[in-house]
């Protein structure tokens, strides 16, 4: 006898693209979302010479958020751009779309050791390899970059804030995409019993570990994309029914 997947409910501590969405949407699981984070776009007089700078130049851009591509379309406005995009999952494969839509798209890795091991093979242009990221970001793709001697400059063109908000109800599952969303939800909450915590990175996993004032399921991502952790809930739900 399976698990009756329409009666799991699950929190989503940030906005799932609807592409993913759409796995649980399949399942009949439903999810509701609080956004407790909100990406804010670095807006100053250094970012923006510096990006525009940079726009001139033959480069591999690297994107590993849907936030940093559109912190750095809204600072170009719609300029166009002689670089080479690699990025990390479809979720950010798809914003680089919308907003670079006639440049290469060197690879779209599904995970960051693919994608460094992509930048390791690549041919990179003149103007080198530039890892645009937030005040949040993964250092993974650095350090891999470090590891393999992969020259990388790194451009922060966006912030991570929090939102406190209440919940109220219950949820059999809640997922947590970055450690700021941690934070902002031990604001006015405590990790209620028998609520699995879904994370996306083993850090996130940790943070969460740190603030429960009892023991609780955290089940990590097998990898830091929105589609792995989804199909980290699935297989959960799968394995207990």
């Amino acid at each position: 006898m399976g698990i009756d997947y329409g009666e799991v409910q699950l929190l989503s501590t940030a906005g799932i693209a609807p592409h993913n969405a759409a796995m649980l949407q399949d399942k009949n699981i439903r999810l509701e979302t609080i956004e407790m984070t909100a990406a804010v776009p670095l807006v100053n007089n250094y970012l923006v010479q510096l990006v525009h700078q940079r726009a001139a130049l033959p480069l591999l851009a690297v994107f590993t958020s849907p936030d940093a591509v559109r912190a750095v379309a809204n600072i170009l406005n719609g300029q166009a751009v002689p670089w080479q995009i690699a990025t990390l999952d479809k979720t950010t494969h798809y914003a680089v779309q919308d907003a670079f839509p006639d440049n290469d798209r060197l690879l779209v890795a599904p995970a960051e050791a693919e994608l460094v091991q992509g930048l390791e093979q690549a041919a990179v242009p003149d103007g080198g390899i530039v890892y645009y990221c937030g005040n949040k970001y993964s250092d993974r793709v650095p350090a891999l970059c470090r590891e393999k001697g992969i020259s990388l400059e790194e451009v922060m063109v966006y912030q991570v804030l929090i939102k406190a908000a209440p919940v109220t109800g219950y949820y059999n599952g809640i997922l947590f995409l970055n450690e700021s969303a941690v934070d902002s939800f031990f604001v006015f909450n405590e990790f209620p019993n028998n609520t699995v915590a879904f994370c996306l990175t083993e850090r996130i996993a940790a943070v969460l570990s740190s603030r429960l004032s009892q023991p609780a399921v955290i089940v990590q991502a097998a990898e830091p994309t929105e589609a792995s952790l989804l199909e980290s809930v699935l297989a959960y739900y799968d394995r207990i029914g």
